[in-house]
């Protein structure tokens, strides 16, 4: 028997279609408003993994769907993370609106930290190495629905889900 993945985030509407970059998304801890959120890409690498999605989760709450005017970089909530279509494939994610960026809503520079090892490497979205740590920084791997549901819940306050051991 299967067992059924607790997060603090609630399903919203599960989705097939794949995200394209620009898409807008909604995710909604329990007990909270909607937090939006910004695929920046689909064609990001990890190592050899190819096609990992890049994100952005700001740190705007709102009582409604209805995505605010503008999403700038200068309002994330987390720092820039890579998925797979899990989260809209489970409903965590729910995509609402496609816009192009404007100016201020990408950042220049993405990166990632690479955890355990030393020293210390840094690289972009695409593999490519850079020569120190710019912020906001995030880690690079493949982040799952719920190291994504943890890494909001530690921004918010919220407790985490405790991980399920038989």
């Amino acid at each position: 028997m299967k067992e059924s993945v607790i997060t603090n985030l609630q399903i919203l509407t599960p989705s097939r279609k794949a995200p394209k970059a620009g898409d807008i998304f909604v995710c909604r801890p329990i007990g909270r408003g909607y937090f939006f959120g910004r695929v920046v890409a689909t064609d990001a690498c990890i190592v050899t993994m190819k096609n990992c999605i890049m994100l952005y989760v700001f740190g705007i709450e709102s009582n409604t769907k209805q995505p605010p005017e503008r999403l700038s970089v200068m309002q994330l909530l987390i720092p820039p993370l890579m998925t797979n279509r899990l989260p809209w494939s489970h409903g965590y994610f729910e995509t609402i609106e496609h816009r192009a960026f404007e100016p201020g809503e990408r950042l220049p520079v993405h990166c990632f930290e690479e955890p355990m090892r030393q020293p210390v490497r840094y690289w972009d979205e695409y593999n490519h190495e850079l020569p120190g740590r710019r912020e906001p920084c995030g880690i690079h791997a493949l982040k799952s629905y719920r190291t994504i549901d943890d890494a909001i819940s530690d921004a918010l306050h919220i407790s985490r889900v405790p991980d399920l051991v038989k």
